[in-house]
């Protein structure tokens, strides 16, 4: 990457650190409550539960804790796992509800630029592309024992 754009490169190193320091980071084990969760996940990207789950089960106790909102949630209002995701699922469809909200209101205003707007739908395409591609990939999808 450095041969073909040396700048560049040079800006992905520090996310790509973050990234790597969260992976690891002890604060994975201390995590009680969905509030901690979705703070800690700013800088890190979770997996879908079945295979952080697997991962957690064979993986090397430094690097093998289960840090998912769906385990999170179910002991923190003691449901099991599959009225986790369901209320999880939920719990994103009112975002997304809330969003709209948020994205009405702020272009109902005089000084919304174009700007503002193309940001405001970009980010509903990366959120909506996100969670497609989720539910097409292998990457979350083909959990092996």
């Amino acid at each position: 990457m450095r041969a073909c754009e040396e700048e560049l490169a040079k800006g992905v190193l520090e996310p790509m650190f973050t990234f790597m320091r969260a992976q690891t980071s002890k604060e994975r084990l201390s995590i009680q409550t969905l509030d901690h969760y979705l703070l800690y996940r700013r800088s890190d990207v979770g997996q879908a539960y079945e295979k952080e789950l697997l991962s957690a089960q064979n993986a090397h106790l430094e690097g093998g804790a289960l840090c998912n909102a769906v385990e999170i949630l179910a002991k923190e209002v003691r449901l099991d796992t599959e009225s986790a995701k369901r209320v999880l699922w939920a719990l994103v469809r009112e975002w997304e509800v809330k969003h709209e909200s948020m994205v009405y209101e702020r272009s109902a205003r005089e000084d919304c630029g174009s700007d503002i707007l193309n940001y405001m739908k970009g980010l509903e395409f990366h959120m909506s592309g996100n969670e497609a591609w989720s539910k097409a990939t292998k990457r979350y999808q083909e959990v092996e024992a």
